[in-house]
């Protein structure tokens, strides 16, 4: 009996070291992935005049985000379609934004289109007689009537959506989807525009930008192949009003700081594994889902998003090095987004 419970031990330490690595790995990597994106980090906003017939009374005021995302393809043949989306922080709200939906056309001008009908009629008689005693004949007659009807007329030429835009989550977020086509390619930079409505004193803040890939994938000979999600990618671009340079210099900051944490998230993966599973009983209590570890897979993303703190359990759990790349974070995170005009002077 005891042999037996030792060698299912070994069959399970065998098995969870061969999971583990494989749960701790990316979803997908970035230098693997058909296409990487990229986003300038900082942006400066500048104010936008507010209609003035409007009557109502506001202490809001709105700005204008420009920015651009690049993609660089790597395999162009698998690759169909981005999908773009953008979540504000609490209390700002999206007034517009572009590009706007638009449709196109792979025909340059409307369709002509030519239908022909044809009506025929036709008579015929005909007659045999064959008498023997008196005589022999044949007579026949065929009357016939064709009439050809030709009508011309064009269509418009079929739209195929090129971009599709609207808005997310009561207005607080916005999406782009850009599909392949004939009049448009997948490679290279686009120009966005938001226009955000922020309280009166804002002077800087962050938004959240996911960037998702779908690409061709290929099952079996004879199927059609399916589209899916192929690569992903999130950043953090930080905004600032335009002229302030002390709102600057805190995006600055947190620009820093959240590059900072990446780095130090991929300098101590090993060990952040490690401390997720501290003991053979951890990893083998993981492996048949006894056990949660005491560190998440996502706990980068959860950090960025703001769901996990300094003061969170897990932290401690953390290398010093990381932990103090997520209090910097989080420190420089709040001094953005408290950013008031009664905090600061505007330069």
């Amino acid at each position: 009996m005891e042999s037996i419970t030792c060698y299912r031990i070994r069959l399970i330490s065998c098995a969870v070291s061969l999971v583990i690595p494989i749960v701790w790995e990316e979803a997908s990597s970035h230098a693997a992935a058909p296409v990487s994106f990229d986003v300038q980090p900082v942006v400066a906003c500048r104010d936008v005049a507010v209609d003035d017939e409007s009557t109502e009374p506001t202490v809001q005021r709105l700005v204008e985000v420009p920015f651009q995302v690049s993609a660089l393809l790597h395999d162009r043949s698998s690759v169909v379609e981005y999908f773009y989306r953008i979540d504000c922080q609490d209390g700002v709200e999206i007034v517009d934004y572009s590009p706007q939906t638009e449709l196109a056309s792979r025909y340059a001008e409307n369709i002509a289109i030519e239908d022909k009908q044809e009506d025929s009629q036709s008579l015929g008689v005909s007659l045999n007689g064959n008498v023997p005693t008196f005589a022999a004949g044949s007579a026949g007659a065929d009357v016939g009537n064709k009439q050809q009807k030709v009508v011309r007329y064009a269509l418009k030429p079929p739209l195929e959506t090129v971009t599709a835009s609207g808005t997310l989550n009561r207005g607080r977020g916005v999406y782009f989807r850009f599909r392949l086509t004939p009049q448009q390619t997948l490679e290279g930079a686009k120009r966005f525009s938001l226009v955000l409505r922020v309280p009166d004193g804002w002077q800087s803040g962050y938004v959240s930008l996911t960037c998702q890939a779908r690409c061709l994938q290929k099952t079996y000979p004879g199927v059609k192949p399916k589209v899916s999600n192929c690569a992903s990618q999130r950043f953090l671009v930080t905004l600032h009003e335009s002229g302030n340079d002390r709102a600057k210099r805190a995006a600055e900051r947190f620009r820093l700081a959240e590059q900072q944490l990446r780095a130090v998230s991929v300098a101590k993966h090993q060990q952040v594994k490690k401390r997720a599973y501290p003991s053979f009983v951890h990893r083998i209590g993981a492996a048949v889902d006894l056990y949660e570890p005491r560190i998440p897979q996502d706990w980068l993303p959860l950090v960025m998003a703001g769901k996990v703190g300094p003061r969170d359990a897990m932290v401690a759990a953390f290398p010093s090095e990381v932990r103090e790349a997520i209090q910097e974070f989080w420190e420089s995170r709040s001094a953005v987004t408290r950013l008031r005009e009664s905090e600061i002077e505007k330069s």
